[in-house]
């Protein structure tokens, strides 16, 4: 299940979409697609209902796509023979 939520996850993040609706959960776009993507599959429909231990409030999804893309990065950095590093202050 967890693969299914970084999918879409990943699909909403590079489409630009919002992953979460106006107000109910239900009827957001993450919700939807994980529906959309779980069609035909019991073992996800069940999850679905479940009340707790879903792992798809906000907070979750926001922890998995930073956890990709700090791992890419660092697959990057690895497979590089130079990296360069930018850094801008702004004093206010």
């Amino acid at each position: 299940m967890v693969i299914k939520i970084l999918s879409c996850c990943q699909l909403l993040a590079r489409q630009g979409l919002p992953s979460r609706g106006n107000g109910d959960d239900g009827d957001s776009n993450f919700i939807q697609l994980l529906k959309l993507s779980g069609q035909g599959d019991a073992k996800m429909d069940e999850w679905l209902k479940k009340k707790t231990d879903k792992y798809t409030s906000h907070d979750i999804q926001n922890e998995l796509l930073a956890q990709h893309v700090l791992r890419s990065i660092a697959g990057h950095i690895q497979d590089s023979r130079f990296v360069t590093v930018m850094i801008d202050e702004i004093t206010d």
